[in-house]
């Protein structure tokens, strides 16, 4: 048995076990812990929908504004030729616009709070067992998929608010 006079101690002593001795410490808490962090991630993923769908709707009612507000000019170009698929087309293209420059700018705003949670978990805190380099895990089909649904939310609020104008 080990006795440790403060909590601060424990995983520097911890690595040290681990690296110095080649000994592995053995946690009966373990799965009680993989449990907590798996529904803990599945709450995320929960809340993460529920903002998705907030924000679906937040960007379509945004482009049905503005459609609205622009239905003169719209009527315009549809009095000198414009079809109404020419209309259609230019009011998604600028939601796609939206979109992946929306998705840009939050892809890179995640890259860089990712970057800042990395420094400051390498400056404070203490070495542990199996500390990770990175905490996050920024593959490219991550930024990919971020600015695809950035995209996609975009155009479909867009088809939607175009829609319910078009009548």
């Amino acid at each position: 048995m080990v006795s440790l006079r403060s909590r601060e101690q424990v995983a520097p002593f911890a690595q040290w076990v681990d690296d110095g001795l080649g000994l592995r410490l053995v946690d009966s808490l373990g799965k009680d812990f993989a449990t907590a962090v798996f529904l803990i991630g599945a709450l995320f993923v929960a809340i993460s929908v529920i903002i998705l769908s907030i924000a679906a709707i937040n960007i379509s009612h945004s482009l049905f504004l503005q459609v609205s507000e622009r239905r003169r000019e719209l009527g315009l170009y549809r009095a000198l030729g414009a079809k109404r698929l020419d209309v259609r087309l230019m009011i998604l293209g600028e939601a796609g616009l939206l979109g992946f420059v929306g998705g840009g700018v939050g892809v890179a705003a995640a890259r860089g709070l990712g970057w800042l949670g990395d420094w400051a978990a390498r400056s404070f805190l203490p070495n542990f067992p199996h500390k990770p380099d990175s905490f996050f895990a920024f593959e490219p089909w991550i930024f990919a998929l971020g600015l695809g649904i950035a995209v996609v939310f975009c155009v479909v609020g867009g088809f939607r608010s175009e829609e319910h104008t078009s009548e």
